[in-house]
């Protein structure tokens, strides 16, 4: 979904999906500024990323390279993010599965 450019107040549309707000944006193109329906980290999903890290206290991990906590975090990183965006994922369309249960051809046997 777009908009298209135009002056004035763009509708307060916004909601969160995945980890991600949607909501009107001003994006740039090769022909100059317009305003999209774009996502970015909703802020939700940045306070539990930032306790995340607090809880793996970095700080005190003096002694270790680079690589080595690249090595440790990577996995649960990845896996975090997967794991939470297929829970809200599945979250959802059991919220539109139960509003709308004829929507889908399946949802309905």
């Amino acid at each position: 979904m777009s908009y298209t450019p135009r002056r004035g107040n763009l509708p307060d549309i916004a909601f969160d999906f995945l980890g991600f707000t949607f909501r009107p944006r001003q994006a740039k193109s090769k022909h100059g500024m317009f305003h999209s329906f774009l996502p970015a980290v909703s802020n939700k999903a940045k306070k539990e990323m930032k306790q995340t890290v607090r809880e793996w206290r970095l700080h005190m991990q003096t002694r270790a390279s680079l690589k080595e906590l690249a090595a440790k975090y990577n996995a649960v990183i990845r896996s975090k993010n997967l794991q939470r965006r297929q829970r809200c994922a599945a979250q959802w369309l059991r919220r539109i599965a139960q509003r709308e249960p004829k929507l889908f051809a399946h949802w309905s046997m």
